[in-house]
């Protein structure tokens, strides 16, 4: 499979040139054997267009022929894939070899080394021994690959042109001038030479056929290519895929912007040979910085990745070309080499020392990043498969004295926000650097100070962590002038302690995973974190959460762990750790064990006792849980583990008060009453009464009901409204004159449930309210099996799943005016079941009738009922019946409602235009917002409350708004009548004589509403469409206006060019005695009288717009008395035409 390359392709066919169509490509695919009889084998049937391949076993003095499939070209090397070129151009390319051994085909897609990632059938073809040369032989053209020499570095001469053919000889020869004198180089005798230079050189090679006469090839001058073009490659095969290189700083200067971050992920950088995300070729650009010769600078890099989570582990290398040879070998070279991997998103820093031998000028620096290499492995000329490689300029300055008063310049810092244990570096921005100077950094709690040298910190650079929000200066002195400055100041700020505990890359694994942490208090819990719904899947097992509980100093909690179901492991080891002391370590003696097999889809509890000794304020909580028989001790809190998962929080730890809390609560209950002890024990402050919560199990404390007690340790509340099983819990606040000591709870108290049989139904109230009940140590009466609703599905408002009956409580309530309710339990996710009955005597199980019944939501988003009752007879008295579906006790809800719907009355048809939106609740009245809006016929314009009309017919449409709540309805109906835009018509143009009469109309084209009107070119009215001529020639726009009342009005404007040139009463006048034409106007006949003794070729009528309507000729009418019938035309004017000949006459005619 080929899928890791296509990156390394780009790569590295953009580090190769293309000089002289000599295609070398560095990515390998594919391997044959010379064929050694005529008949094209494969070499791969998936090559790519940037790949090479291998062709083993070639002869000498061989002539083969390599295809590859498509528009390509191919370029033949020896010896190895950089080796000498022996020939080049288009496929399919005919080559010969020279010695025997193994050759590289080159595949491109043009001469232009084009690259194409799809997969080409590569051929090799057997042609035969190669022909023996003849004379004179031809020397050709020699050529130099690259065409440029690196210092240390091999390049490649071959010949262009030359004679091809068994008996030929070689002969290569060098000269520091062009035209000679040459010296021969000893062993150059093949048609290509490999060799390496210092200085610039010129090369030729003299080729002789059969000890014929030599020939030379044109020479070659091979120069020498700067430094900084002779780097050798490093590059992220599977670019631009995890590890990136998002900023590096360096004496502070960084990535140019454009380019760092999460910039860098989306385009390459701008040097050549850059490749998205797996090399970046900075240094086209101005240096990252200036550094100077013995000094030593901060740097850091900000690693994370272009494709977010997850994360792995990578090494982070740096090495800079100190003596600018373009090598990063040389001894001292490699700055800084990570000596362990580790996971990002992370930020490395470190100092580089600037070596006084360093060689002045711009020089290139490597920052490498690459998954799963460190120390020694990081290499500069490394090919990797994850991560990126940046090449950056940066400028050595030689050192000199100092003088005068140096400039202390800008403080930096590494990391703007840090945790406690991170290093941050600081360095100096755009100090005087020069020798003979000494630092001094200062740390303060502001940018003026106060101040305190940092001891030690005596360097241009200082490693420090920050435990609070520091901020730092350097002070620069120059010993030769005693003269000091400070720098401006850099503030670093402390990310909080319990945001910074230790991840590994595996924090937990498949099974055992936990569906809820909980703590309690009082045998109830007070918090809770169920993640049954979304427990993590996948790599590293971790969830942090931003809040836990909120416990206090000196107190005893009671904390669970709910594991899931049982899957790989039966059960599970659990561990909670508590920074107390608020170290940012989760250390061994803050460790407690929850349990060492909690079996799947149990809950194991442990005793908490918060210290008085632990610091107050926001700390760290970690859960992790593992698979059972597993270690997960104290010393496990950041150990790679293979199952389970890992929870932390952000807790709350209180201070105990001064006035002392409430002690050892406990609350029972009798009917209509509840009676509560506690006890309370001074510690600074004095008691001087309580204050007593009382809220419904399982809601906010808001909800509750509060009372203010006396300084008793003891009392009772009476309520009449209290209810048969009522559910509640206790808070309980000691007073101290104005000080309080915290809310003590919840302590749970059920109220008596007397409630268990049908005849002692409790009521219940149809108010909306959820009332919270308990059915611990409820029963099923016998009747009950009587009135049991039908197994009809959960989900169904006619009966339960099964048959069963468990824990069962009765309940009665008056039946709402409108007749229509809703029944509601899901404001606690119990799993029960309820029915309504109506009854004539609850001690006679035949007069009880089902109403309704349910056993889950109908929405399917809730176990617990919710479902709704229609048609009950207002005022009266209905039973309700609440089981435990699965047998099991707790807290469950019933909420009673009142279902009272409005859909609204209609109101007036909305007229609308084509293309409006309608608003349709404009349609109708004295509704409530919530429903429904349907259409008749469905389209597409109905958009909740919204019709767009556009794209639909103008027709009248019908809609209807319905209110729905279950089994009840409401709905009304708005009506909307769409009308099409006005339509004048579009612009038009027509041409008449002077005089001549025209009907507007005529000139409009496209559709026309008609009964709008026209504005004569001075904006006054028409009477009608009927205009004529001005007898002055010139152009007169003539504006149609029309709308049909609802849409808004639409013009269109018609040119009338009058034609100086005719004049519409010549004919008539001219020849007015002789020539008669009546009635005129006329409504059918029309009778023309020639009293010219002419003979009349031709009768024609014209319309307005210049067409011809009618046409009558010779020998249709007698030449002295014609008649016409214009009945068929339509009532408008004409242009009658009369040709004689080559005489015209026109007169204008009205047709009534």
């Amino acid at each position: 499979m080929k899928t890791k390359i296509q990156s390394l392709l780009t790569a590295v066919l953009l580090l190769v040139g293309a000089a002289n169509s000599q295609c070398v490509m560095t990515s390998a695919y594919g391997t044959a054997t010379a064929p050694t009889t005529a008949g094209a084998i494969n070499i791969s049937t998936c090559s790519f267009w940037g790949e090479y391949s291998t062709i083993n076993a070639v002869q000498a003095a061989t002539t083969y022929i390599c295809t590859v499939t498509g528009p390509g070209y191919v370029t033949i090397t020896e010896g190895t894939p950089a080796g000498p070129i022996i020939a080049y151009g288009p496929s399919p390319l005919t080559w010969s070899s020279t010695n025997a051994g193994t050759y590289y085909a080159h595949w491109a897609q043009d001469a232009n080394c084009g690259t194409a990632f799809t997969c080409q059938t590569t051929t090799i073809d057997y042609v035969g021994p190669a022909s023996a040369c003849t004379n004179p032989a031809a020397g050709g053209a020699a050529v130099s690959t690259p065409a440029m020499a690196c210092p240390n570095q091999n390049f490649n001469l071959t010949l262009s042109g030359a004679s091809l053919g068994s008996g030929l000889t070689y002969q290569w020869e060098s000269s520091a001038t062009s035209g000679g004198p040459w010296t021969t180089i000893a062993g150059a005798t093949n048609s290509s030479y490999s060799t390496q230079q210092s200085t610039a050189t010129y090369y030729r090679c003299e080729v002789i056929c059969s000890a014929g006469t030599p020939a030379y090839s044109t020479e070659v001058y091979v120069d020498m290519n700067s430094f900084m073009n002779c780097y050798c490659s490093s590059v992220a095969l599977s670019a631009p895929w995890d590890e990136e290189i998002f900023n590096v700083t360096i004496n502070g200067g960084s990535t140019d912007p454009l380019y760092s971050n999460t910039n860098g992920c989306n385009a390459p950088a701008p040097g050549p040979g850059s490749v998205q995300g797996g090399y970046s070729n900075f240094t086209t650009l101005p240096a990252i910085t200036s550094v100077t010769t013995g000094q030593t600078v901060a740097f850091s890099i900000d690693q994370d990745e272009c494709d977010g989570a997850p994360y792995y582990n990578n090494g982070i290398g740096i090495w800079i070309d100190f003596d600018q040879n373009g090598s990063f070998n040389d001894p001292g070279e490699a700055v800084f080499l990570e000596p362990t991997t580790a996971a990002g998103p992370r930020t490395v820093t470190g100092s580089i020392l600037i070596p006084p031998t360093a060689t002045p000028g711009n020089t290139v620096m490597r920052v490498i990043c690459a998954e799963g290499y460190s120390g020694a492995g990081l290499q500069p000329c490394l090919s990797y498969g994850y991560g990126e490689t940046e090449d950056h300029l940066i400028n050595i300055v030689a050192a000199t004295p100092c003088v005068g008063t140096p400039d202390a310049g800008d403080a930096l810092a590494s990391l703007s926000t840090a945790c406690p244990s991170t290093p941050v570096m600081l360095s100096l921005d755009s100090a005087t650097v020069a020798s003979g100077i000494t630092y001094q950094w200062l740390s303060g709690p502001s940018a003026t100070g106060p101040w305190t040298e940092v001891l030690g910190a005596n360097d241009a650079t200082y490693s420090t962590t920050v435990s609070a929000d520091t901020y730092f200066a350097c002070v620069l002195t120059c010993t030769a002038s005693a003269a000091s400055d400070t720098s401006t100041a850099v503030e670093v700020l402390s990310t909080p302690f319990f945001q910074c505990y230790c991840n590994v890359t595996n924090m937990g694994g498949a099974g055992s995973l936990m569906n809820d942490v909980a703590f309690a208090f009082g045998g109830s819990n007070f918090w809770n974190n169920n993640t049954s719904a979304s427990n993590p899947t996948a790599t590293p097992y971790y969830t942090a959460f931003p809040s836990g509980p909120s416990v206090i100093q000196g107190m005893d909690y009671t904390m669970g762990v709910t594991i899931e179901a049982p899957s790989i492991y039966s059960g599970a080891i659990v561990s909670v750790w508590i920074d107390y002391d608020h170290s940012g370590s989760y250390e061994p003696t803050e460790w407690t064990q929850v349990g060492v097999n909690i079996a799947g889809n149990t809950t194991g509890t442990v005793g908490i006792s918060i210290p008085m000794t632990a610091l107050t304020g926001n700390t760290g909580m970690r859960v992790r849980s593992r698979g059972a028989f597993n270690l997960n001790g104290p010393n496990d809190a950041c150990t790679n583990m293979g199952s389970g998962e890992t929870e932390d929080y952000v807790i709350n730890i209180l201070p105990a008060p001064d006035c002392a809390n409430p002690t050892n609560i406990m609350a029972m209950s009798a009917e209509d009453s509840i009676m509560t002890n506690w006890n309370w024990a001074q510690t600074i402050e004095p008691l001087t009464g309580y204050n007593y919560q009382l809220v419904e199990a399982g809601m906010p404390f808001s909800s509750g009901t509060a009372y203010t007690l006396d300084a008793n340790e003891s009392d009772t509340l009476v309520d009449v409204a209290f209810i048969a099983g009522q559910s509640f819990e206790i808070y309980l606040q000691a007073v101290c004159g104005q000080d309080t000591s915290y809310f003590i709870g919840p302590v749970p108290v059920v109220m008596p449930l007397t409630n268990d049989m049908m005849c002692d139904a409790a009521e219940i109230h149809v108010d909306g309210h959820a009332y919270i009940f308990n059915n611990t140590g409820a029963t099923v009466d016998p009747n009950e099996v009587d009135v049991v609703p039908p197994a009809t599905g959960a989900q169904t408002t006619t009966g339960w799943a099964n048959q069963n009956l468990n824990l069962t409580t009765w309940f009665w309530f008056i039946a709402p005016q409108s007749g229509n309710m809703r029944v509601n339990c899901t404001a606690l996710p119990y799993n029960g079941q309820v029915a309504v009955y109506s009854a004539t005597d609850c001690s006679i199980t035949a007069s009880f009738m089902m109403q309704g019944a349910n056993d889950d939501d109908l929405d399917g988003a809730n176990s617990a009922p919710n479902f709704t009752l229609c048609g009950l007879n207002p005022g009266g008295m209905y039973y309700l019946l609440h089981d435990g579906f699965n047998n099991t006790a707790g807290n469950y809800a019933i909420a009673l409602s009142e279902i009272d719907l409005e859909a609204g009355v209609e109101g007036e048809v909305l007229e609308a235009c084509y293309g409006d939106t309608v608003n349709l609740f404009n349609g109708i009245a004295n509704y409530q917002l919530g429903g429904t809006w349907t259409q008749t016929i469905p389209t597409l314009g109905l958009q909740g409350s919204d019709f767009v009309t556009t794209g639909l017919a103008t027709v009248f449409f019908e809609f209807t708004y319905t209110m729905q709540d279950g089994c009840a309805s409401d709905d009304v109906h708005a009506y909307v009548d769409v009308f099409p835009p006005s339509s004048a018509g579009e612009n038009g143009t027509f041409t008449v004589c002077k005089n001549e009469p025209f009907n507007l109309l005529a000139g409009l084209n496209g559709t026309v509403d008609m009964g709008g009107y026209w504005l004569d070119p001075n904006n006054n009215p028409l009477a009608g469409n009927i205009d004529t001529a001005s007898n002055i020639p010139g152009n007169f726009n003539y504006d149609y206006i029309v709308t049909n009342g609802i849409c808004p009005a639409d013009t269109a404007t018609v040119l009338v060019v009058v034609d100086g040139s005719c004049d519409f009463t010549a004919g008539i006048e001219s020849h007015e005695a002789t020539f008669a034409v009546f009635p005129n106007p006329t409504t059918d006949v029309l009778n023309i009288d020639n009293g010219l003794g002419l003979t009349i070729d031709k009768i024609e009528m014209i319309d307005m717009s210049g067409r011809v309507v009618l046409a009558l000729q010779k020998g249709a009418f007698n030449n002295e008395l014609a008649e016409l019938s214009i009945a068929n035309l339509t009532t408008g004017v004409y242009t009658l035409r009369l040709t004689a000949g080559t005489q015209v006459f026109n007169n204008r005619v009205i047709k009534q």
